[in-house]
């Protein structure tokens, strides 16, 4: 879908929209900054019901957390159209450079939240997805993206999977898309992280994935020495699972862009689908 400025000026009088910058690049949100309020508002009515537990989420997460997370709120447009909004947190993205310097401040947000009582987020609406969309992932890997892949790519894949059905040593509260543009990053210190459409109750290791992408397993492992895993994960499982979950991870984006006929980015995620070691 698109956005209306207008529409968002008119539930919106006195704030400034000429200068807003439109993100319609993202899976579930076109997001609008207007430099001093962030908007975003779904894509498909499904996304709405996530962003409403979202805030309800969020209202539980941030004064347990030694990081900001945007104070979001929620409105609703003329059309009946439900979008969220919240003040801009001070910042920029974080990129595949930072995630070494990043790491101590991480530490501390991770302890956080995966030690925040499961059962106060199930009933806040939060989800664990389970094995079911697991299943589903590999049926759909299997058909539409192994044909396209080199052999040593497939095994990888193949040996991440098989991880990846292992039972989870132990579920807590995720965030799910810890990485890059959903990190904050001002003066080399981790100053927010947004965007909790994937939080859920699942495996630890998942929030571990963008930095074994970014820096290898090994340095990964040494960059987070400090992380202590909830009681009954071994730290050999957390990282074969991180590892194993950073080897999957493109996959969803190459399906995503199948669907939506995006055949530039396929290429450029098929491309991501290669052996960590």
């Amino acid at each position: 879908m698109t956005v209306d400025l207008a529409d968002l000026a008119a539930a919106h009088p006195g704030m400034d929209f000429a200068r807003a910058a439109v993100v319609d690049t993202g899976w579930d949100y076109v997001v609008v900054d207007t430099g001093a309020v962030v908007f975003r508002v779904p894509r498909r009515p499904a996304v709405a019901e996530v962003l409403k537990v979202e805030r309800r989420l969020l209202a539980l997460l941030a004064p347990r957390l030694p990081v900001a997370v945007p104070a979001l709120e929620l409105h609703r447009l003329a059309d009946g159209t439900v979008y969220g909004a919240y003040p801009r947190l001070p910042g920029r993205p974080a990129t595949c450079d930072d995630p070494a310097a990043l790491a101590p401040d991480v530490v501390p947000f991770l302890h956080a939240l995966h030690r925040v009582d499961a059962t106060d987020a199930v009933a806040v609406g939060l989800a664990a997805p389970g094995k079911l969309d697991l299943d589903l992932l590999v049926r759909r890997a299997t058909a539409e993206v192994v044909p396209l892949l080199p052999w040593e790519a497939v095994e990888a894949l193949r040996e991440a999977f098989a991880t990846l059905r292992e039972p989870v040593p132990m579920e807590c509260v995720i965030h799910g898309d810890l990485g890059e543009s959903n990190l904050l990053v001002d003066g080399g210190r981790l100053t927010g992280v947004l965007d909790w459409t994937d939080a859920h109750v699942g495996d630890p290791a998942m929030d571990l994935t963008w930095w074994v992408q970014c820096l290898g397993p090994a340095a990964a492992r040494e960059a987070f020495a400090e992380y202590r895993s909830p009681a009954g994960v071994d730290v050999e499982s957390l990282w074969r699972r991180a590892v194993a979950h950073a080897t999957v991870q493109p996959v969803h984006a190459v399906l995503y862009g199948m669907d939506n006929d995006l055949g530039s980015y396929v290429r450029r995620q098929l491309a991501r689908l290669v052996p960590v070691r």
